[in-house]
């Protein structure tokens, strides 16, 4: 596997087809494009914002993910564009996949899982999981008592 860019190519497979034209054609103002293309961005910055959370190096293409996490994604988007459209529900099986890819993201962003490390990582070094660790402390108190002369 590797990290790809989530497309709409992608999303077919996940999405049943009268949903996804559905996503990307109801309810537009005039003029007004296809909104799954920005959708599918948002998306993915929030999921590579969770895999750095987690101090895991990330593709150095912005818009990749990892092929493991296409289908998650795919189930975060369909979640997102449909609040544009409230009169399609979600049918149970997409609410749990919505479910389990936040479950999911949550275990990446706090570190207990690792993603497949890309072929073209960033050069900047992922952060670190922003845990404070105490080196060393005082076990003498100070006290009215020592500060006298």
């Amino acid at each position: 596997m590797s990290w790809n860019p989530l497309t709409l190519t992608i999303l077919q497979r996940y999405l049943a087809a009268p949903q996804l034209r559905a996503l990307q054609t109801a309810a537009l103002a005039d003029a007004q494009g296809d909104p799954l293309p920005e959708l599918i961005a948002d998306v993915t910055a929030r999921v590579r914002a969770e895999l750095r959370a987690g101090g895991n190096r990330l593709s150095a293409d912005p818009q990749a993910l990892p092929a493991e996490l296409h289908g998650p994604a795919a189930a975060l988007v369909l979640a997102t564009a449909q609040t544009r459209l409230p009169t399609l529900e979600l049918r149970p099986d997409q609410v749990r996949a919505y479910q389990d890819a936040r479950a999911l993201l949550e275990r990446f962003a706090t570190g207990r899982l690792r993603p497949e490390a890309p072929d073209d990582p960033e050069t900047a070094p992922a952060p670190t999981s922003g845990q404070t660790v105490v080196v060393s402390a005082r076990s003498d108190r100070l006290t009215a008592r020592r500060l006298r002369f």
